[in-house]
This record gives C-alpha cells, structure tokens and sequence, in this order.
C-alpha cells in the first residue's frame, strides 16, 4: 500500500466524474450540431490540451477519442481530423516545463 502513489489515486477518482459530465449535458450532440467542422475540432484541440496540462497525455487522449468519434460521424466528417487534432492537442504538454518531469528537472538544473 505504501508504493502507491496517492495523487494516481486522486487522478482515477477524478476523471471518473469528468467522463460523466462530459457525457450527461449531451455535449458531443450540441457540438455536433455545428454548421461547420471547425468549431467542434477547435473545441476538441483546446479540451485536449487543457487536459494535458493536468493529466497524462496517453490519458487524456484515451479519453476524448470515443467523445470525438461520435462528434465527428454527426458531422459527416472524417475521423481521423477529429483525432488527429486530440493527438496533437495531447503533445501541446511538452510544450511547458511544468507537465513533463523532464522538462521540470531541465529548468531546475538549468535556472
């Protein structure tokens, strides 16, 4: 019980409501709902790397994908932009020296 780590904990018990609230106000109907495609992959590429700030990227996009899938085959667009915009939005956390420990330990090291 001691090698686990407590935030991984919190981090499971928190995305648990997330994916909830996600899915009850039907938000993937309303964006989807859209004349154009633009606004629901925006809106995809900013939630994506809004939670890659706080979470893990692999976790993140796991995530939003089915969320995605079923947004983007409303619009009768293709897949693969919605989840290509999820894949790069989730690489947006290597971007700040705060999410990625190497990063993190490279501006310590470095000042």
């Amino acid at each position: 019980m001691r090698a686990i780590d407590a935030r991984l904990v919190f981090l499971f018990t928190g995305m648990l409501p997330l994916a909830t609230a996600i899915q009850e106000p039907d938000l993937g109907r309303m964006l989807a709902e859209q004349p154009s495609p633009r606004i629901p992959l925006s809106v995809l590429f900013i939630t994506s790397v809004e939670l890659s700030q706080i979470m893990s990227n692999t976790a993140t996009t796991a995530l939003l994908a089915p969320i995605s899938g079923s947004i983007v085959t409303d619009l009768g667009a293709y897949p693969s932009a919605a989840l290509m915009a999820i894949a790069i939005g989730g690489s947006c956390a290597f971007a700040t020296p705060l999410r990625i420990p190497a990063n993190t330990m490279s501006c310590g090291l470095g000042g």
